[in-house]
């Protein structure tokens, strides 16, 4: 069958083509695995045994290996087979080409890549275009891409793809990263591919969109230039650029960073108490322990606040099992009547559950009218406890405006919001505009509004000093009660 086919070529293609083509004959080449080369420039057609299926190959085709360098006189080897080989005479924009279509398993090997299509058309043994659909099979970079069609440039050597190209990234031991756009090229020599319009990016949960993007394969890296946008679990983020690492599971934005997430972050909901406030008397006999009804009415819980987070650059790592993000320049962090400022942030967990930075903080919360500044702090949303350190300082402030009844400061404050209770402890202050009282430590019970403190506090006001087991302070009442073993005095 295979001499009728060699006879069959060579008697017609000259006649239709005008032109001669040379077969060598299968006892020339004696290693049938390596096909002979030649150093012309024009490449020539030859026969060689088949490959196995997986290498798209099969013992009736035949082989165009070309050796020439590229357009930048880099060396390169191809090799162009299949089923059917045909070689003509092609006029091209008036210029008379030599043009070789390859039909039936058609495959281009381009450095080890293949490009495989039901028919390829070469011409000038340069440019091939790529009909039925097209797959590029880069093993080394487990990169598999998908289109209706391409062409492809041996001189440049890159592959324009077109009509819903895609293209799978599957790294040993990680998750595949799927990845698409409106076209797509793939630079052969870097292993870089360029995609344009409609990018669309999924791996590992996260949705990425952009307008360009580029993968490159020896860093394993996804850029977007402009504009990013990421879809997680709940949360939008979106930035000047984009960096995604798949096998670092690392995503970087930088500038302009805005993050909107829904139920995490400071979960600083209200607290539901159900107790009624007690009058200042009743407060006072009891010894500053509150007291609780037995029953109570049900409430229904707060439904979860969207928190809004701005900074210059985000760094989401989720490698780990407990996933970190951390947040630098100019963040700044709303959540309802929350509004956070800090210059570094770094949170774990996908809801945030602890949250540190100890570049300093200044806070203000709406809802419960306090202002706080720190050093350092660090959030337990399992816990629900604030801790705050390096100089503390909390103001309370007057309902509904910025004017500050009181002032709180101590070594350590911490403050938890399931009890709705802050307390400060050592070298505690609270200052208003009449008096100061010091003490080790001072709770303040949000619910009631008051301020307990205890271990050997004073109250000093003008030029006199008293000293008490425990000083009982009611912020926007602008009332103080003294409790138990009074002694000193005051001056009008």
């Amino acid at each position: 069958m295979k001499v009728i086919v060699y006879i069959f070529i060579l008697i017609i293609l000259p006649i239709a083509a005008g032109c001669r083509t040379t077969v060598p004959r299968q006892e020339e080449n004696q290693n049938p695995e390596h096909p002979i080369e030649i150093d012309e420039q024009k490449p020539q057609i030859e026969t060689r045994e088949g490959k196995k299926e997986d290498e798209q190959s099969d013992p009736s085709q035949k082989t165009i290996v070309d050796n020439r360098p590229d357009s930048r006189g880099r060396p390169v080897r191809t090799r162009f087979y299949g089923n059917e080989l045909w070689r003509e005479r092609a006029l091209v924009d008036g210029a008379e080409i030599t043009r070789i279509s390859i039909i039936g398993n058609a495959t281009i090997e381009h450095e080890g890549v293949l490009i495989v299509s039901p028919k390829i058309v070469i011409d000038a043994g340069t440019i091939g275009r790529c009909e039925g659909g097209v797959r590029i099979i880069d093993r080394k970079n487990g990169l598999n891409i998908y289109a209706e069609s391409a062409r492809y440039d041996r001189s440049a050597q890159k592959v324009e793809l077109t009509g819903n190209p895609y293209m799978i990234v599957q790294k040993e031991g990680k998750k595949p990263v799927l990845i698409s756009s409106v076209r797509m090229m793939r630079d052969l020599q870097e292993s870089v591919s360029i995609l344009d319009q409609d990018v669309r990016a999924y791996n590992e949960g996260w949705f990425l969109f952009g307008s360009q993007a580029q993968y490159i394969d020896r860093d394993d890296v996804f850029k977007i230039d402009q504009n990013p946008v990421v879809l997680g679990k709940d949360q939008f983020l979106t930035g000047n650029s984009l960096v995604y690492y798949p096998s670092l599971k690392k995503i970087i934005l930088t500038g302009e960073v805005v993050q909107y997430a829904y139920g995490g972050g400071l979960d600083l909901a209200p607290r539901n108490d159900r107790s009624e406030r007690p009058t200042l008397e009743n407060y006072a006999r009891s010894g500053g322990r509150r007291q609780n009804p037995e029953t109570a009415a049900e409430e229904k819980p707060a439904e979860p606040l969207v928190s809004i987070i701005s900074s210059d650059s985000l760094e989401y790592d989720f490698s780990k099992e407990e996933p970190v993000t951390e947040l630098k320049g100019s963040v700044v962090l709303s959540r309802g009547g929350l509004k956070m400022v800090t210059e570094y942030l770094m949170a774990i967990g996908k809801d945030y559950h602890l949250i540190h930075t100890d570049r300093g903080i200044d806070m203000i919360d709406r809802e419960r009218n306090v202002h706080v500044v720190s050093g350092t702090m660090d959030y337990n949303r399992s816990t629900q406890n604030l801790r705050l350190e390096n100089s503390p300082r909390m103001d309370f402030m007057k309902k509904g405006t910025d004017e500050i009844n009181a002032v709180l400061t101590g070594t350590v404050i911490e403050r938890n919001f399931n009890s709705g209770e802050t307390q400060a402890r050592g070298n505690v202050t609270i200052e208003r505009d009449n008096y100061k009282a010091t003490g080790e430590m001072a709770t303040y019970h949000e619910n009631e509004d008051l301020i307990v403190m205890e271990g050997a506090p004073s109250l000093k006001q003008g030029n006199g000093t008293v000293e008490c087991e425990k000083i009982l302070i009611y912020p926007d009442k602008n009332r103080v009660l003294l409790v138990n073993r009074i002694r000193g005095y005051v001056l009008e």
